[in-house]
């Protein structure tokens, strides 16, 4: 993934490894504030001033249904800067 399913601008990634395996992964969106930070089993998903964060003990039935929300709010606030940005073009 390297636009921002948002925006639609270039997201910053980035990784981090011990000497077994990758342990940390952000992806990030400087404009719309657009983020997915993975580090060591648990995920952070936020978009402006949503987040939330799945751990390791989550039931996997509230992971869904999180990752849904998330998804379901990615649509939405890309769908609202669609329409801001064709009201500053008129």
């Amino acid at each position: 993934m390297n636009d921002c399913p948002i925006c639609g601008k270039n997201l910053k990634t980035k990784e981090w490894y011990d000497e077994h395996s990758l342990v940390e992964w952000l992806i990030q969106c400087r404009d719309c504030q657009y983020m997915r930070h993975w580090y060591y089993g648990n995920l952070e998903l936020t978009i402006g001033l949503w987040h939330k964060n799945l751990y390791n003990y989550n039931s996997n039935k509230l992971k869904d249904k999180i990752i849904s929300d998330f998804n379901s709010i990615v649509r939405k606030a890309h769908r609202q800067y669609l329409i801001q940005k064709e009201l500053k073009n008129e």
